[in-house]
């Protein structure tokens, strides 16, 4: 059976298999579908974007899986996390059926529009160096406090990442950068794999993000990798303050330069990231492992002149 979303579906030719078309990540949809591929099927192909791959693994559930992602914007292409919605809205995180085989379309990838193709491939790269953030987190309560360099180490998935978005400008519709894309997703969703408690899976970037997306403007706002990213250089500018090593934020703030990412108010406000709610999803993490919520509150002052 394949699952997929509806770009895939309109693009298979053949009549033998059998074609769900996913909507949305539903829970009680999914429940339906469920019941109909353990009763009929012996395997299950997912493609598409997140939603449809989160919904292959729910209902690939002790069966083969392969996975085909059409755009690669998390670091989790290969994992067996399935987020679902339930019906008050709230998400479902469920470890279910880990696949067999991920296929990474590279060429197909590729030769998507560019700025749909840039679009998607920063929100990957973004959740990928996440896992620095989520280390300083821990790094800032050390002592001694390990430098750079020793923190790089706790997270080499990321460290690679981060290495190769200083390399240079980045040409997102080069096949081999897609290939580079796919295989950090892939290696950061193998480290989950083989530790599911994984400390650096998330931290304050990830907690910043879920405050985002409480709030209303939240539907126009980039994708998830993107304010990921945000949440990491805010993250590294606490840090600095704190700590006085201005080296991750100085770090952070080039890759993000590189990868054509918004270092400034006035950028992010352009792609409907206010400050106004920067501030309010700063100020509402309430995790005692985040930096933010160890520095609370944060005024507007700091924000403008730490994204100036």
């Amino acid at each position: 059976m394949l699952v997929c979303d509806e770009h895939v579906a309109s693009q298979v030719k053949t009549q033998r298999t059998t074609i769900y078309r996913v909507q949305d990540n539903r829970l009680s949809a999914a429940d339906a579908l469920l019941e109909r591929v353990q009763a009929k099927h012996d395997l299950v192909i997912g493609c598409g974007g997140c939603t449809a791959l989160d919904v292959a693994r729910y209902v690939g559930w002790r069966m083969p899986l392969i996975l085909v992602p059409t755009i690669i914007s998390t670091k989790c292409i290969s994992v067996h996390r399935a987020i679902l919605q339930k019906e008050d809205g709230t998400e479902l995180r469920l470890l279910r059926q880990q696949p067999i085989q991920t296929i990474v379309p590279t060429r197909e990838i590729a030769n998507m529009p560019q700025e749909l193709n840039r679009y998607w491939s920063i929100s990957g790269v973004g959740d990928t160096l996440a896992e620095i953030s989520a280390a300083l987190d821990e790094a800032e309560c050390e002592l001694p406090r390990p430098n750079f360099e020793a923190l790089l180490r706790r997270v080499p998935v990321a460290s690679e990442a981060l290495d190769w978005a200083l390399a240079g400008r980045i040409e997102y519709c080069e096949e081999a950068v897609v290939r580079k894309f796919a295989e950090l997703s892939h290696h950061a969703s193998l480290e989950i794999l083989a530790n599911p408690q994984h400390r650096y899976y998330r931290g304050s970037e990830h907690y910043f993000y879920y405050a985002l997306r409480r709030l209303p403007g939240f539907r126009w706002m980039p994708a998830h990798g993107w304010l990921v990213l945000l949440g990491s250089l805010l993250n590294a500018a606490v840090y600095r303050d704190s700590t006085g090593d201005a080296t991750p934020w100085e770090t952070l703030r080039r890759a993000c330069c590189s990868l054509g990412v918004p270092v400034s108010l006035t950028e992010w406000s352009q792609i409907r990231v206010t400050s106004g709610d920067i501030l309010i999803a700063l100020n509402a993490v309430d995790e005692p492992r985040s930096l933010f919520s160890r520095r609370r509150p944060f005024t507007a002052e700091w924000l403008h002149r730490t994204l100036a």
